[in-house]
């Protein structure tokens, strides 16, 4: 099996080194990694160009910061065919088997899917923070990809069926970040969610993260960062995101539809945010959601998320 691995840069001269070497070490699988650098003004670029020199990558910029969400997408709608592709961030490490694991458990499904794992948590030198990013099983269904996704991009692994779905359309405009918006293409149009517990990377955590995971937080601190996070209203809203995968995505199921036009006019009133709320609350109870969801049920409500 061919897996394209897509990797966005932006000034990570600092740790880059280290992650594309794990990336070129998969076992089991012909890798071919593919990056898009995003403007930056360190030595990255002359890094990847000595890779690149060497024939162990394809690298590109194009003159324009997107940002992270649509560096990716850039990456996928351009990306060469392959049976699979994942996203790789610019300052961890991978497990030497991460991709053959993956597509171990992708392997059998045509219809669009997607295969996340979990994480361990390490500090700028790898050394070990004492956790993981997830602490228990997930259970993402259709209204949580488009709700809240809680899914760490950087372990994601998709099939083509699901890659061909998101480059016919529309390079969309209005995304959370570019994991969340696959997801949710993915569950809209049917697809499985596959969530595996196993530790597939190194998720280094350091002073520059785009997203990190909070570690070491005291009970007050925490309480403070989820209050931050509630009341805090987001500039592309999910609603923003549903609006645009109604508009570019085809394929998508009767539920699928019916759930992302919710999702869609969640803001636009107070019985709107509170159905949406009671739906979420009620996964909860019925233990097909984690209690992050009871967080963002809440976030929701008050017309934030």
């Amino acid at each position: 099996m061919n897996v394209v691995v897509l990797l966005s840069t932006y000034n990570g001269e600092l740790y880059i080194e280290e992650q594309i070497e794990s990336i070129l070490n998969q076992k089991d699988c012909a890798v071919t990694l593919v990056v898009r650098d995003d403007m930056s003004t360190d030595k990255t670029c002359d890094i990847l160009e000595n890779y690149s020199r060497q024939g162990k990558l394809q690298w590109y910029r194009d003159g324009e910061n997107l940002g992270a969400a649509k560096s990716f997408m850039n990456l996928l709608i351009y990306a060469p065919e392959a049976d699979y592709y994942s996203f790789a961030d610019q300052d961890d490490v991978w497990n030497c088997d991460k991709l053959s694991h993956a597509i171990s458990v992708l392997d059998g499904n045509i219809q669009p899917a997607v295969y996340y794992a979990n994480a361990a948590l390490v500090d700028g030198q790898l050394h070990s923070l004492g956790g993981t990013v997830y602490h228990g099983e997930q259970r993402p269904s259709i209204l949580m990809a488009l709700c809240s996704c809680n899914v760490l991009g950087c372990t994601m692994v998709i099939n083509k069926a699901l890659a061909d779905i998101i480059r016919c359309g529309k390079s969309p405009q209005k995304i959370l970040m570019h994991d969340n918006y696959i997801c949710a293409v993915c569950a809209v149009c049917g697809g499985s969610i596959l969530y595996d517990n196993y530790v597939s990377m190194l998720y280094r955590q350091h002073g520059n993260n785009v997203i990190g995971a909070k570690i070491n937080h005291s009970g007050l601190s925490r309480a403070r960062e989820k209050v931050k996070w509630i009341t805090q209203r987001r500039t592309i809203s999910i609603g923003d995101q549903c609006a645009e995968l109604l508009k570019i995505v085809d394929g998508m199921s009767e539920q699928g539809r019916r759930y992302a036009q919710m999702v869609a006019k969640y803001r636009d009133s107070v019985a709107a945010r509170m159905q949406l709320c009671a739906i979420l609350i009620t996964l909860v109870i019925k233990k097909s959601a984690t209690k992050h969801e009871l967080l963002n049920a809440v976030k929701i409500l008050f017309g934030n998320a």
